[in-house]
């Protein structure tokens, strides 16, 4: 009998699986997503090394609201990093993407990150989901024009965020994080493939291709966990500076305005419930 190596016996379980809740699911769903790219590379598949056990953390602080705030000025916690009592998991912990009841649109998130970042008009199908359009990908440098070959990414992961702090938030803060529409760079349609590969990883372990990309990438990354009041590692936190010396990026890149930070304030407190309101469908 010929042996079976581990990451042939991962690959053929997880398409399975995909195939069976393509089949059985009405919807677009995470799984859709996983396979709708061929090339992807599965043994590059979520392989974050965090495992979150240290002595301490780090919090980007918080400065008088009358100023900017600096992104890299770090605030250093010496207490063991929080750890949540139950295992993240994803269905459970953060739902699915939400189907909007008076957007006047039968899109998911999903479809309205599509259509909201399409670079043309999207093509819908009777089925109301996002056919075509037209994707400009920061983290690959191109463009895709089927929905089939894109995939929305949580910049900052939805497990990286669970286990940095939201395993402390009420369900309807949770599942808000997941179908986050304050911005235009909480959610990002990006290359299915590419996707994959960054799956739960942090910048300690995941810059996307696109090196001129890697400051703002950064920068994103770190506007998300302060307006979220998310955790950082401290190797997350070393690597962070580390990535910004060696490609350059300005003290400038870091900065985000007291303007900014009070309108995410006011979208979370406006929408605070909307996943109470609102049906919830599957990834």
């Amino acid at each position: 009998m010929k042996l079976i190596t581990a990451n042939k016996l991962i690959k053929s379980v997880l398409l399975s699986f995909s195939s069976f809740i393509i089949l059985t699911s009405p919807s677009h769903s995470f799984a859709n997503e996983l396979v709708e790219s061929k090339k992807v590379i599965f043994d590059d598949l979520a392989k974050a090394e965090e495992d979150f056990i240290y002595d301490n953390y780090f919090t980007i602080q918080q400065p008088p609201t009358t100023e900017n705030v600096s992104l890299m000025r770090f605030v250093d916690h010496p207490q063991k990093f929080p750890m949540p009592s139950e295992p993240y998991n994803r269905e459970k912990h953060f739902g699915g993407w939400l189907h909007f009841a008076n957007d006047n649109s039968c899109l998911d998130t999903r479809g309205l990150v599509l259509q909201r970042d399409s670079k043309t008009e999207v093509e819908i199908n009777s089925s109301c989901r996002v056919n075509s359009g037209s994707w400009h990908d920061d983290y690959t440098a191109k463009t895709y024009k089927l929905a089939s070959e894109v995939q929305i990414d949580h910049v900052v992961p939805l497990k990286n965020a669970y286990m940095t702090g939201a395993y402390e938030w009420s369900d309807a803060k949770k599942c808000l994080y997941a179908n986050y529409m304050g911005n235009t760079y909480h959610l990002k349609p990006v290359f299915g493939s590419e996707n994959l590969r960054k799956g739960d990883r942090s910048p300690r372990e995941y810059i996307p291709p696109n090196t001129a990309y890697t400051c703002e990438y950064l920068k994103i990354w770190m506007k998300i966990k302060y307006i979220w009041n998310l955790r950082f590692t401290p190797k997350e936190k070393t690597r962070i500076q580390e990535i910004a010396a060696e490609n350059h990026c300005s003290p400038q890149t870091f900065v985000m305005t007291q303007a900014e930070i009070q309108e995410q304030e006011r979208f979370q407190r406006e929408n605070e419930n909307i996943c109470l309101q609102n049906a919830v469908i599957a990834f």
